[in-house]
C-alpha cells in the first residue's frame, strides 16, 4: 500500500502529521501563506500546497491592495495571508487542494480577530 505523510496541522506547540492513503482525500486546518490571482498557497510542515482561483468557490473574488484576499461580494469571508482554512487535498503529486466543497473554506480571519 502506497501512503505518505502530507497534512500537518498545529495544535497548541506541537506539530500533529496525519498519514494520508493515496487512495481518499484528507481534510486539513491549514493556514494560509500567499494569496495570488491564480489561487493561493497553503503550507502543511514542509508541504506546500496551492489551491486554484477554480477550486475556490465562484463567489469569492481576488482583492488587490497592501493585503491581497478573496473576499465574497458582500465582504463576510475574507482569505488572507495567516487565515486559517479547511482544505482537502486532491492531488499528492502535486499537492492541490480544494475549497469548493462542503463544510470547506475559512475558519479563521486573522483581520476580525
Amino acid at each position: 500500500m502506497w501512503s505518505t505523510w502530507v497534512c500537518g496541522c498545529n495544535y497548541g506547540n506541537r506539530k500533529h502529521w496525519e498519514r494520508a492513503d493515496s487512495r481518499w482525500d484528507r481534510v486539513c486546518h491549514i493556514p494560509c501563506e500567499v494569496p495570488i490571482k491564480m489561487g493561493f498557497f497553503a503550507e502543511a510542515g514542509p508541504i506546500q500546497i496551492f489551491v486554484s482561483n477554480h477550486l475556490i468557490p465562484d463567489e469569492m473574488e481576488f482583492q488587490y491592495g497592501d493585503m491581497p484576499n478573496y473576499t465574497t461580494s458582500d465582504g463576510s469571508v475574507k482569505i488572507q495571508k495567516d487565515s486559517e482554512v479547511w482544505l482537502k487535498i486532491i492531488g499528492t503529486r502535486f499537492c492541490i487542494g480544494t475549497i469548493k466543497d462542503d463544510f470547506l473554506g475559512v475558519i479563521n480571519d486573522p483581520a476580525t480577530a
